[in-house]
Order: structure tokens, then C-alpha cells, then sequence
């Protein structure tokens, strides 16, 4: 067995814009995953299919997995053979226990890298328009923990408040007033400007400013909890002035996209960050089991001339079965959405067969999207039509699978960190939770009615201000479905919407889906 490899690999400090090249590749080619709190889910997305992902998060008092754990695993997946990535929030060598990690794969005669990450002491400030130095301000900046401000050995906060420049401190809510009380008594003044920046980077962030002697009680006041960064020193006034992030138009919005397939979803996630927003895509693809190719092959054989289509229903699939029609009198293949397409042709290539086998068949799709999607197979639609030819027959091609929906419940939770693996149980496998978000944007009613009715089966309920959808023909069968629906052709329009009052919708519901 070839020996595996674990990759330390830093996911910036939230903002899934902020992952590395490097590190976007090995997720893809990683064969298991083990991660941490604080990290956005879409960076599940950029994984395998085949990996699995093991969730290793710490809050404040509650540890999922305790840290010789973690080497345990990690150790023990590389000698399986298995390429692992170890994927955690900011740096992994900054306050990431990094290093101690390194130090047990070596140990163990593990092979290891390490990918650096976005650290959370720059980026963080710098949403929040504070640069950590200035050639007139600070000419030098200083991160340190206040998670052990009281043990031996730690911090020397008196030495620090000397030096001068910025000091940033991470981890240190828990000990905010010790750690402004003994800066003062060192001599740092009690006006120095301060910024609690709390979920820096995220659609939650928000911004304190104080001042050292009163940072404290302003924190109290706010009730302001971790994680947050803190940076003293007087940049932290600049960022009234370089506050960039919050002038976006759709920033502290959280958007659901639902759609299909990953690259739609993606792109369209992609536009709206640009916006501002922080967004989470929830396609069908991403839990969808393909089927045993048997039916496939079967309903490939129609396609010959002496094919017939045994077995095959003529009623449409239910909720949460992806299908296509084929119509053998008509000699007609017509595909409904572009999963559809994928999987159909994902199979066709499986069983060595040639898309010249088509020949003298119409090739139709329900929706223009359908059609672009059979252009990437160098294929013209013939046709456009939103329903099959009479007397076609429906082709299972693949069935969604019920507990991804618990991944978004668990970024809703935020790391109350149920469950160990995906995909046997998921973060957050505990019913009756809840995601919350501003809005969700449509980009298929099939997508939608499957997420809807897998919270219903998996006990989580979603909330939206708005349910909003990209295509005209989505709004209307949302609406057939009782949903309130409204159009949004591109991501302005969404940032338009959002811009109405309007009172929050849940989901499920029996009209919301349809039943």
C-alpha cells in the first residue's frame, strides 16, 4: 500500500473568496477531510464526492474531537494510503496548533506540507478598513493570544504595552478586561483606540470601537462574545474612515442559491459575494446518488431499432428522484434539468457508447438552461418544449440523498458540533434545528421542493425574508406550488429585493411545498 500524505491547509478567516489555488486543488483531490469550526460549508463543496469529511471543531468549552485525537486520525488515515487534508480557519501556523500537529506526523514518520492561509489577525481588521500598520501611524504590529493571559509563561503584556506599535489579539474575549487592565498599568494610555471586530469577514460581522480603559464594559454592554478579533492601537481609528466592506450592497446579507448542479450554483454564489453577501448553494448534485447503470443501459437500448422500454414508468418520478423521458414512437430523449443531462451522459460514457448513436433522434430540453447544458456535450437542442412527448416514459437516472440538508442546519448552529463524518452523520445530525437566511435564490423548482422536503424528513425548518427565483418559469411553478415567489433575473436584483420590508416565510410548509 503507498503511503499516504496529510496536508496542513489554512482556509482563511471566513470568507470562502479568501482560500488559496493551492489549497482549492487539494481539497478536490483530498480522499478525506478532516476540518474545523468556523469555516464556511462551501468549502465542503470544492470536495470529492468519494472523500470524507470529519469534523474536528472546538467551541469554548466543548470540544468535538480533543487534540491527540486529531493526531490519531490524521496519523492513522495517512497510513491507510489515504491523501488527507487537514483544514483549518485562518493559518494553520498562526494560534492554529499547526505546529503541534507537524510535530506528531513527524513524530510518527507521517508525510506532511503545510499550506499557508489567510490569517484572521490581517484579514479580519482589514474588513473591518483597518490596516494593522501605517508609516505614520504604526510602523509595526504585534498578534498575540489572550486565550492563556493568566498562565505562567504567557503573554508579557507589560513588555508589550512598551514596545509600541499595534498589538492584535486573537482568542482573548474571555479576558479582555485583564488583558486592558495590566496594558494601562503598563503605560499604554486609557484612550488608545480600540476595535472588537466579531465574525470579521462574515455576514455577521460587527464592529465595536472603544477605547483601552473602557473596551471592557462596552463589550459587557454589547453582550459580544468570541470569536473575535482585537486590535489596539491607533489604526483602529482609520477604520471609520476605510470601512470598505460594509459599502458593498449586499453586505451582512445571508443568501441561499438552490439549484441543480455545482457550477451554476457557484457562479451564481460567486456574483452575489462579489456583492457583498455571504452565500451557501445547495444543488441536487451535491447529494445525489446516481443509480445502478442497468436501468440506464436498458433505456439505452431503446435507442437502437430493435429497443422496446420494458419497465419504465409513464408517470412522472417523485420529489427527490432525478429523471429524464424518452419517447420511442416519437423517438424523442428529452431532459428536464441539467443534472439530468450529467447523469445521463455520465452513464452514456460508462457503457462505451457514441453519441452518434443518436442519430435520427430529437433531442429536446425543458428549459433553455437544459439546452446550454447539452451544449457543453456538443449537442444542439432540437427542440424546447417544458413537457415530453405524450407517451414518453419516465428513465430514473439518480436519488437525492436526505441528509445533506443537516450541513446547512449545522452552519445555522454554528458548531454546536454533532456528528463526526460525511457523509454516515453529518455536522449537526440533531433535528428540530433551523438555517436562517435573507433570502433564497432559485435557480431550479425541482432543487427547491428536494431541499424543502428533506428539512421536513430530517426535522429542520428553513427561514427566509425572501424566496426569490432567477427564471420567470420558476416563479411560476413556485407560485402553482403556494410559495410567494418573486423574480430575480441576476444578482442586482436580488440586492434590489432585499431592499423591500417584507415579513419572513418558512419552509417546509404545506404550501410552501406544494403538498
Amino acid at each position: 500500500m503507498a503511503a499516504g500524505k496529510v496536508y496542513l491547509v489554512g482556509a482563511g478567516p471566513g470568507d470562502p473568496g479568501l482560500l488559496t489555488l493551492r489549497a482549492r486543488r487539494l481539497l478536490a483531490a483530498a480522499d478525506a477531510v478532516v476540518f474545523d469550526r468556523l469555516l464556511s460549508p462551501r468549502l465542503l463543496g470544492f470536495v470529492s464526492s468519494r472523500a470524507v469529511c470529519y469534523y474536528a471543531g472546538k467551541a469554548p468549552g466543548a470540544h468535538e474531537m480533543e487534540q491527540e485525537d486529531i493526531h490519531a486520525l490524521l496519523i492513522s488515515l495517512a497510513r491507510a494510503g489515504k491523501t488527507v487534508v487537514r483544514l483549518k480557519g485562518g493559518d494553520p501556523f498562526v494560534f492554529g496548533r499547526g505546529g503541534e500537529e507537524a510535530l506528531a506526523l513527524t513524530a510518527a514518520g507521517v508525510a506532511w506540507e503545510v499550506v499557508p492561509g489567510v490569517t484572521s489577525a490581517v484579514a479580519v481588521p482589514a474588513y473591518a478598513g483597518i490596516p494593522v500598520t501605517h508609516r505614520d501611524i504604526s510602523p509595526a504590529f504585534t498578534v498575540v493570544t489572550g486565550h492563556a493571559c493568566s498562565q505562567a509563561g504567557g503573554v508579557d503584556w507589560e513588555g508589550l504595552a512598551r514596545t509600541g506599535g499595534t498589538i492584535v489579539v486573537m482568542m482573548g474575549m474571555a479576558h479582555l478586561g485583564e488583558i486592558a487592565a495590566r496594558l494601562v498599568a503598563a503605560g499604554r494610555p486609557p484612550g488608545t483606540p480600540v476595535a472588537v471586530i466579531r465574525w470579521g469577514t462574515r455576514a455577521a460581522q460587527e464592529v465595536l470601537r472603544a477605547e483601552l480603559g473602557t473596551v471592557a464594559a462596552e463589550v459587557a454592554k454589547r453582550r459580544l462574545r468570541s470569536p473575535a478579533v482585537v486590535v489596539i492601537g491607533e489604526v483602529a481609528r482609520l477604520g471609520e474612515v476605510l470601512a470598505w466592506a460594509q459599502a458593498r450592497p449586499l453586505f451582512g446579507r445571508r443568501v441561499l442559491v438552490v439549484g441543480d448542479v455545482a457550477d451554476e450554483a457557484a457562479d451564481a454564489a460567486d456574483v452575489l459575494e462579489a456583492l457583498g453577501a455571504e452565500v451557501y448553494d445547495w444543488t441536487l448534485a451535491g447529494c445525489s446518488h446516481p443509480l445502478s447503470v442497468s436501468p440506464l443501459w436498458a433505456a439505452m437500448e431503446i435507442v437502437s431499432p430493435s429497443g422496446a422500454a420494458p419497465g419504465f414508468a409513464a408517470e412522472p418520478p417523485a420529489p427527490g428522484v432525478i429523471a429524464m423521458a424518452v419517447a420511442k414512437g416519437e423517438r424523442v430523449l428529452w431532459w428536464p434539468s441539467p443534472l439530468a443531462v450529467d447523469l445521463w451522459f455520465a452513464a452514456w460514457r460508462e457503457a462505451g457508447r457514441d453519441v452518434r448513436q443518436l442519430a435520427g433522434w430529437r433531442l429536446a430540453a425543458a428549459e433553455p438552461r437544459v439546452a446550454v447544458r447539452l451544449s457543453s456535450y456538443g449537442i444542439v437542442a432540437d427542440d424546447v418544449a417544458p413537457h415530453p412527448p405524450a407517451g414518453a416514459v419516465w428513465v430514473p437516472l439518480a436519488v437525492a440523498k436526505p441528509d445533506m440538508v443537516r450541513l446547512l442546519a449545522w452552519w445555522q448552529a454554528q458548531a454546536e458540533g454533532v456528528g463526526d463524518a460525511r457523509p454516515a452523520r453529518p455536522p449537526f445530525a440533531r433535528a428540530g434545528g433551523g438555517c436562517s437566511f435573507d433570502a433564497v435564490w432559485v435557480l431550479s423548482d425541482a432543487a427547491w421542493m428536494v431541499l424543502t422536503g428533506t428539512a421536513a424528513a430530517a426535522g429542520h425548518r428553513l427561514t427566509a425574508v425572501r424566496l426569490l427565483a432567477r427564471d420567470a418559469w420558476v416563479v411560476n411553478r413556485l407560485r402553482a406550488a403556494g410559495a410567494d415567489a418573486q423574480w430575480a433575473p441576476d444578482a442586482d436584483a436580488v440586492a434590489a429585493r432585499l431592499t423591500e420590508p417584507e415579513e419572513p416565510q418558512a419552509w417546509p410548509s404545506e404550501v410552501a411545498m406544494g403538498t
